[in-house]
């Protein structure tokens, strides 16, 4: 390849999932919680295409390749964290950085100076005064600190849900 990894087009040496993947994802299927797997199978009968997700083997910059060597443009982002592109080197500077000095304090508990810092730095960033923030690990952190939001904001203690919402 004359270019580097990272800023390559999409290539194909087979089309996906390929042997390598299938192997994976049977691996996977007999390791991961079953639910997830049933839900794969119920897309593909939904569907008719096959579900099995491609398996990542390396990723920098804008581009993955999968365990069968298929190079693809990351559009996800990795839901955010990689918004900067995979394996960023001041990404991953600051990881190496932190990790030297301190790899995780407690939380809650035990608040470190970086925490303190960021939490500082997201209320600077807030268009109002007096702003707060909380840090979360996932989408359920976040739709929890919404909904305790809503009910401060409003005084209201009720939330209209819809069955099947993501």
């Amino acid at each position: 390849m004359a270019e580097a990894l990272g800023a390559l087009p999409p290539r194909m040496v087979q089309p996906p999932p390929g042997e390598a993947a299938r192997q994976w994802v049977d691996l996977l299927a007999r390791t991961e919680c079953p639910a997830l797997t049933a839900r794969r199978a119920r897309r593909q009968e939904r569907s008719g295409a096959p579900q099995d997700p491609i398996v990542w083997a390396q990723a920098h910059g804008a581009n993955v390749v999968d365990v069968d060597g298929n190079v693809y443009v990351d559009l996800t982002a990795g839901f955010g964290a990689a918004a900067v592109g995979h394996a960023h080197p001041r990404v991953v500077s600051a990881i190496k950085e932190q990790s030297e000095r301190l790899l995780h304090a407690l939380g809650d508990l035990h608040p470190s100076d970086v925490k303190v810092r960021l939490l500082e730095r997201l209320t600077d960033l807030a268009p109002w005064p007096d702003a707060r923030a909380i840090l979360g690990q996932n989408g359920a952190d976040a739709v929890d600190a919404a909904l305790k939001t809503a009910v401060l904001a409003t005084g209201r203690p009720g939330v209209l849900a819809f069955d099947g919402g993501y």
